[in-house]
């Protein structure tokens, strides 16, 4: 399945990814990046470790929303690429505010997220810093060219006025030796 959950003891960090990747049977185990749980092997046996298919409710380039029930801690695994810009935020039940919680690497390239017992919806969204950071740019330079017309503009008139300035008491100025 694309979304599926497996227990927290079938999820273990290794150091070395690849040969994690070569020593263990992904359709039982989940290999997490270092630092992701505690544990450096698994603490069930490949028997116990059969993934339960999580439903998909909503999917879409930059969102992806998943429907999930467990009955004690697990990992949901969502065989997408995984990216630094992804989050994830877990409602519990309808009415409660949705947590964001952490997207972690699985099995090298694919996200994963820690659930606790309940039923929940999981959203996974992309929403990138970098993608803020030029949005933002974009704007302000938007902002700068927009005024700069009009900065351009009022100071042309100003000098084709010549003569006529007003001083800073509001009266008219005028330039003697003509």
């Amino acid at each position: 399945p694309r979304a599926f959950v497996l227990a927290t003891g079938c999820a273990f960090a290794a150091s070395d990814v690849t040969e994690a990747l070569l020593t263990h049977d992904l359709r039982h185990f989940l290999i997490l990046e270092p630092g992701a749980v505690l544990a450096t092997a698994p603490t069930r046996p490949p028997a116990d470790c059969d993934p339960q298919a999580a439903e998909i409710t909503s999917y879409a380039n930059s969102e992806v929303r998943i429907a999930v029930q467990v009955a004690a801690p697990a990992y949901l695994m969502l065989a997408d690429s995984f990216a630094p810009g992804w989050r994830a935020y877990v409602q519990g039940a309808p009415g409660t505010a949705p947590v964001e919680v952490p997207v972690l690497r699985a099995d090298a390239n694919f996200r994963a997220v820690l659930l606790q017992p309940g039923a929940q919806s999981v959203r996974f969204k992309y929403s990138p810093d970098a993608v803020k950071l030029g949005g933002l740019l974009s704007c302000t330079a938007v902002m700068v060219l927009v005024d700069a017309p009009s900065a351009s503009a009022g100071s042309i008139w100003r000098s084709a006025r010549g003569a006529q300035q007003p001083g800073a008491n509001g009266l008219q100025l005028t330039k003697s030796g003509n």
